[in-house]
């Protein structure tokens, strides 16, 4: 009976450490993404995004939308993604998913031409973000939004065994998702 139990604990600390190492993993792949989105490094953002996101809008037209955004006055800062959590693994389809949650902050200066329809587009900003931040708060005097406790899901994929390669997208509303990942993992994922 001692042997059983022993190695039904030396199972589930193995279990634990294998998460752990995979849940730093995605740590580092999401500080990569904020520090890459900060830089405007969008390249490289957009080489965390699962490929098959390109079928629907080119790499290019993605990174045309984020550099059009910021020369028309919206600056986006994200910053200090904490508490990470993952789901258990989910196999389909010869491919690996994870659920990866966390919270961060983001800041949202506005400038230029964004000043001129500011309340519109604070409004905007506050109907997609208020059911999922802790604060939202604007400082006149910097035009700038304050999201605070932005809770974030994202799904991380693998799709070789053989390799360490893990390709992200952010859930949210978007129809894209669902043809992106197959509506079994997303139902097993919760979500």
């Amino acid at each position: 009976m001692k042997k059983i139990l022993f190695t039904l604990a030396l199972l589930v600390s193995f279990s634990s450490l294998g998460q752990d190492k995979l849940l730093d993993r995605f740590k580092n792949d999401i500080d990569a993404t904020i520090s890459y989105t900060n830089d405007k490094n969008w390249d490289k953002v957009m080489s965390f995004s699962f490929p098959e996101m390109f079928d629907f809008v080119t790499k290019e037209q993605m990174i045309e939308f984020f550099e059009s955004s910021e020369s028309s006055g919206i600056d986006i800062k994200p910053s200090n993604p904490t508490n990470f959590s993952i789901s258990e693994p989910i196999e389909f389809d010869g491919a690996t998913y994870y659920r990866v949650d966390y919270t961060s902050n983001l800041n949202i200066r506005l400038s230029g031409e964004m000043l001129n329809n500011k309340e519109t587009i604070l409004d905007d900003l506050y109907n997609a973000f208020i059911s999922r931040v802790d604060e939202f708060s604007f400082d006149e005097e910097t035009n700038t939004l304050y999201l605070t406790g932005n809770k974030v899901v994202s799904i991380a994929r693998k799709t070789n065994p053989y390799n360490d390669y893990w390709k992200y997208i952010e859930v949210n509303e978007s129809p894209m998702l669902k043809k992106l990942v197959p509506i079994l993992v997303l139902r097993m994922l919760k979500l």
